[in-house]
């Protein structure tokens, strides 16, 4: 039979094929570079016709493309992979992540992306195990609708590959347009020994780091091609190198007998961060510029390598071949012996090393250095972290030497006999006030902060909210204001500023001297030191009581307050004007902004609450009143005081402050813990217990309706297996906190075990309740990254009414049997 006889032999019989299961889902390996292990499965079709044999994708999918059926065998694909999914979930415990090509028709004849959530639903296949992959051509036309169909699946928490990059004349076009996360080389630059091809490549890999962009390339048949693609950074490959596309069986006997192992899906992130280091060109935090010392360029001029420390112990996991080169420069022949340098406790350096690692580790920059002299050469090892997984860390480390640099060499021989006078302070920084530029001289404790070279502006306003006493922030921020600082200066008795500031040091605050000094040159140096005993005896307290009796403007008391008390402030239309730190803490109100202008009613925070009517009384009488209020507050019931005062402006009221005091709240901070769970921050059981009992008391004495609701969250358990019980507890607590934002004062929610949270809420109707559930589910479906890492959930939702049972024992009861039937429909493929 002639190729078009058979072109049309799979026009004519392509509905027969799908009914008959002559087309089959074939699965080739994806390989991780780094590590040799197996960590995705690309899905092909295979025709496997009963008269004509193995018909070639070569064959069947232009022909089907030509009458526009292609949709129909792309379609059965899918569903076939994840019933696969489902079967290899239920024999190995674990899966690893697949992708699926998309043509264009699957994106003009149907809704793509509604027919992959009905699949994603119907074998609770998870979205970051998906993968979809589309090429270049298919944008084609009117690509303003590709892109937002593009969006719409990134949006619902899938990964876009782009297949077959460089075989088209608009892929830089592409990348420019649209938002895609892989990009999969076209194998005709991998099967090139061409110099030529292979910069092509790299400049790929070089671009796509830069841009954010992960690469996997594909058509990789020998060892060479794999060290090459390795040694560029090239984080992914597949090819015949590894293995051909194999059926399920022939799939799932490699799986469970390749030699480098499977990666489990709790480690793709972590070897993704990994990935993401440019080897080519140095890594943003080097701050140095690119230069080729090669023909291909692999000696960058940074020396970078990737390590991983385990139980204090490292372990160097990739190296460029510059690193090795500057091992040698300190007669450290290879990275096998640096390993035994490094992993000796008896070494010197040992101490030293490991502080830098932990640093980086610690500072919220993720990123540390230290100076090391050895055999009177001077280098700077430079840490960046880039993820944690499974008790390991890793990290990327450049070593920079300097012994050509007489520059930093002098500098070194000059800290050797000023050390002993910075001994007394605890930094040192020159202000540039042209440049507005914070350098930093000297610091005695880089565990705390990194500012050098930093935004003058910025810098302080950091170290004012994580190290400045709250009273003295403004004071502290006023001594340096740089636009007057050179003034203040010059017109000082002794040409020295001085103010004496709260610090924190530890856990507690300490009185501290900062001092400036102009030096010339329009530049400034700041320092900091302990207060001595007598100059703690005349060092300002300036802590002052609040008095909210006699406030006459917003600006006035919001001054006057500390920031720790639960304090706020409306205007006549009882909207909010401002509130303290205390008050967004106490709420757990994401910032200040979100409650601005708006009114309780418009938060949706009241229910039947009497404080509205009393804020209105203050409002017109202008006196002072107080109440006790029972209010849930982050899921924890609290009575509260609330002192309402009236705010004055040339004798005429503008608005209120509202001065709210937790009664119990000292009291039983440790008893309070006992109702809380420790994993989700949402009730417990004996929490929810108590709080059931008040619903219940509220339906039968006063007629207020309430519901139960469970929510269950699909495949928690397999989530725990492959991704480890600390992924698992970020679920829940991630899941808690979305349940708690949207049931809001209505209602509290509770985890009462391992996977199903319960909601007690009240409500008027019961349309209200559908909506909830709607919305609940609606909301956690949208949540596709755990700890940055990609992840994507589902429950089963279901309520019961108080008017369908006569206790809340029995409500739990009939609501959990609705979810286990619905449980038992989707088994069952109903």
């Amino acid at each position: 039979m002639t190729n078009d006889e058979l072109k049309d032999y799979v026009i004519d019989n392509i509905d027969l094929a799908i009914e008959n299961a002559y087309i089959e889902p074939f699965y080739q390996p994806v390989i991780r570079t780094i590590t040799g292990k197996l960590c995705g499965l690309e899905a092909l079709a295979r025709w496997i016709d009963p008269e004509y044999g193995m018909i070639s994708p070569a064959i069947f999918v232009p022909a089907l493309e030509s009458v526009g059926q292609i949709y129909k065998l792309d379609l059965y694909i899918m569903e076939r992979v994840c019933k696969d999914f489902v079967a290899r979930k239920e024999k190995a415990g674990y899966v690893v992540p697949f992708s699926l090509n998309l043509s264009r028709q699957d994106f003009d004849k149907c809704d793509i992306a509604e027919i992959i959530e009905k699949n994603v639903k119907k074998y609770n296949v998870p979205r970051n195990i998906l993968n979809i992959e589309i090429t270049e051509s298919c944008i084609g036309k009117d690509p303003e609708f590709m892109k937002k169909e593009i969006d719409k699946l990134h949006n619902l928490g899938y990964s876009i590959w782009m297949d077959d990059f460089g075989s088209e004349y608009s892929s830089f076009n592409v990348l420019k347009d649209f938002d895609v996360d892989e990009l999969k080389i076209d194998m005709k630059f991998i099967s090139s020994d061409e110099i030529k091809a292979k910069k092509i490549v790299m400049s790929i890999v070089d671009m796509a780091k830069k841009i954010g962009i992960k690469t996997l390339a594909e058509g990789v048949e020998t060892n060479a091609q794999y060290e090459f693609l390795r040694n560029i950074g090239c984080e992914k490959i597949q090819g015949y190198f590894f293995g051909k596309p194999m059926s399920l069986e022939d799939t799932t006997d490699f799986l469970d007998n390749y030699s480098n192992g499977v990666e489990l899906p709790y480690e793709s992130h972590y070897y993704d961060k990994i990935g993401s280091v440019n080897i080519l060109s140095p890594a943003t935090f080097m701050g140095y510029n690119a230069k080729e010392l090669d023909e291909l360029g692999f000696n960058t001029q940074i020396p970078i390598t990737i390590a991983e420390l385990k139980n204090n112990k490292l372990e160097f996991i990739f190296y460029n071949q510059s690193f090795e080169t500057q091992l040698k420069s300190f007669d450290i022949n290879s990275v096998e012996i640096l390993k035994l340098i490094v992993n000796n406790k008896e070494n010197s350096h040992y101490g030293k090393i490991m502080d830098i690692f932990k640093l980086a580790d610690q500072l919220e920059e993720n990123y540390a250095s230290g100076n090391f002299i050895i055999d009177d050469k001077l280098f700077i090892a430079r840490v960046y972290k880039l993820d944690t997984c499974n008790e390991k860390t890793a990290y990327v480390c450049a070593i920079v030497s300097m012994v050509n640099d007489q520059e930093y060499l002098n500098k070194i021989t000059k800290e050797k006999y000023i050390k002993a006078l910075f001994n007394k302070y605890d930094r040192v920084d020159v202000f540039d006030l042209t440049e507005l530029i914070d350098t930093e001289i000297y610091v005695n404790d880089q565990n705390i902060h990194n500012y050098d070279g930093g935004d003058i502006r910025s810098n302080m306003e950091k170290y004012a909210a994580d190290r400045i006493y709250y009273e003295d922030v403004d004071r502290y921020m006023k001594f340096f204001d740089m636009a007057t600082l050179r003034k203040r200066i010059q017109n000082s008795k002794e040409r020295i500023l001085t103010i004496y500031i709260r610090v924190k040091d530890g856990n507690d605050y300490v009185w501290k001297v900062l001092e400036c000094n102009y030096i010339g040159n329009n530049k400034v140096i700041g320092t900091t030191r302990n207060a001595s005993d007598s100059e703690l005896k005349y060092a300002p307290y300036l802590v002052k009581e609040v008095n909210v009796t006699n406030i006459n403007s917003y600006e006035a008391s919001f001054s006057q307050v500390n920031p720790n008390v639960i304090c706020y402030w409306k205007n006549l239309e009882l909207r909010y004007t401002d509130a303290t730190k205390g008050y967004i803490n106490f709420y757990g109100i994401e910032s200040l902004k979100d409650i601005l202008n708006k009114t309780d009613t418009e938060l949706n925070w009241v229910e039947d609450s009497i404080v509205a009517d009393k804020e209105k009384e203050v409002l017109k009488t202008g006196i002072k009143t107080s109440l006790v209020e029972t209010v849930n507050v982050k899921n924890e019931t609290k009575v509260l005081t609330i002192d309402l005062s009236p705010i004055y402006d040339n004798g005429k009221i503008i608005g209120l402050m509202g001065y709210i005091t937790d009664v119990y709240g000292q009291v039983k901070l440790g008893e309070s813990s006992l109702f809380i769970d420790d994993y989700s921050g949402t009730l417990n059981t004996k929490g929810l217990m108590s709080e059931v009992n008040k619903f219940s008391d509220e339906f039968l004495l006063n007629d207020k309706k309430y519901a139960v609701l469970i929510v269950d969250i699909k495949d928690f358990k397999y989530a725990v297996k492959n991704y480890g019980k600390f992924f698992a507890k970020d679920i829940l607590n991630v899941i808690g906190k979305k349940l708690v934002d949207i049931v809001g004062v209505k209602g509290v929610v509770g985890r009462i075990e391992t996977d199903h949270f319960m909601i007690l809420t009240r409500y008027k109707v019961e349309s209200e309740l559908e909506e909830l559930k709607e919305k609940l589910l609606l909301e956690i479906n949208k949540i596709n990254k755990i700890s940055n890492k990609s992840f994507t959930i589902d429950a089963y939702i279901e309520y019961t009414t108080c008017l369908e049972d006569d206790t809340t024992e029995k409500l739990i009861g009939r609501t959990m049997n609705r979810i286990a039937q619905i449980k038992s429909k989707n088994r069952n493929g109903e």
